[in-house]
């Protein structure tokens, strides 16, 4: 079958034919792949700011498709289903994993991630484990439904900032693919008072596309309304939430000085491993500011699936949303648009028949 492989050490990305995954294992599925996505994770990795095997590796960490066969143990799923499928594992009996939090797993979660460290999406097929793989809601679409991970990603987020005010002043940093969900789930929840700031024309087109009555601005032109603001009234009229997207050091510097009284910070993109951020500690003190963080998915998998469901094609028609669908041997079309932000997302459409 064919796989999109790296080399992280060379640097190389090549397509490859190598075997059709068997059964080895009594819970192991088999799933025929039908959408995979490219994450801003997988690009981290691809410049080798982001650590996966050092050998050839399929990548690909989101994807749906249908099982295509099942180990003996199996009794979740059955041949045919349409399915999408975690990429982190705990192991279940650390301290971590005994306290709930699988993804800060000491052996596996993203130590040992699907697309990273075991053969991925970006393939014919991929073998998972029984309790890795997701059933979808009837009527979700195959490519919507490869939105799953990062949609689970991003509820892990938001449970970790609960309650969101939804009379509040909202800014979301970056309209690639997680920003401009982040904006969708914002909405469906009925927070009305969102700004996305992003430098790129493109993107900001994707959030005017999605109709949600939400601001796209350039980050200059909300840095001079900021500035023009006192302390004392940033302080008592900021932002309540400033969720970044983008892994962007210097936005985030910016924009953690925008944050009113009782105010969060939302650090979710990922930012390259020396960038560094300098926050006022006297405006953490003196307005509460809080500080927070998040990474992967530990429990919010099932939800996502529920979730993708009820966002449906009013949020999630992938056009609107700036996704564009390839074909495995243009991966580099892919990525150079992505790098580009030509696009919001790149999802490889390794078979669209399965729709």
């Amino acid at each position: 079958m064919k796989a999109l492989q790296f080399l992280q050490p060379e640097q190389r990305l090549e397509v490859h034919d190598v075997p059709w995954p068997t059964v080895s294992a009594p819970h192991d599925v088999i799933v025929r792949v039908a959408f995979a996505g490219v994450c801003g994770t997988d690009l981290h990795a691809l410049s080798g700011h982001y650590r996966i095997a050092p050998e050839w590796t399929t990548m690909g960490h989101e994807l749906s498709g249908l099982v295509a066969e099942v180990g003996e143990a199996v009794s979740s799923v059955a041949v045919g289903d349409r399915v999408v499928v975690n990429p982190n594992r705990g192991c279940g009996v650390c301290r971590a994993c005994k306290l709930g939090n699988n993804h800060f797993c000491a052996t596996e979660s993203i130590r040992d991630s699907l697309g990273f460290w075991r053969p991925g999406g970006w393939a014919e097929a991929v073998r998972a484990p029984e309790a890795d793989v997701h059933p979808l809601p009837v009527g979700v679409p195959l490519s919507s439904a490869a939105l799953c991970e990062p949609v689970a990603c991003l509820l892990h987020a938001l449970d970790l900032f609960e309650p969101l005010p939804a009379h509040g002043r909202v800014v979301v940093l970056g309209a690639g693919i997680i920003g401009l969900l982040t904006a969708c789930l914002l909405h469906h929840r009925g927070i009305t008072d969102v700004t996305i700031s992003e430098p790129g024309p493109a993107r900001r087109r994707f959030v005017d596309g999605l109709r949600l009555g939400y601001r796209a601005a350039a980050p200059a032109e909300l840095a001079a309304e900021f500035a023009a603001l006192s302390d004392e009234q940033v302080a008592a009229e900021g932002v309540d939430v400033v969720i970044d997207c983008s892994g962007f050091c210097p936005a985030i510097e910016q924009a953690a000085g925008w944050l009113r009284r009782g105010g969060a910070l939302c650090l979710f993109g990922v930012a390259p491993p020396e960038g560094r951020v300098s926050l006022n500690p006297y405006l953490l003190v003196t307005r509460e500011l809080s500080v927070r963080s998040a990474v992967a998915s530990p429990d919010t998998f099932p939800r996502a699936t529920a979730m993708v469901a009820a966002l449906g094609s009013r949020y999630l028609d992938l056009p609107r949303l700036g996704v564009e669908l390839f074909k495995l041997e243009q991966y580099q079309e892919a990525v150079d648009k992505l790098k580009k932000g030509e696009i919001s997302k790149a999802m490889f459409a390794m078979d669209d028949t399965l729709e």
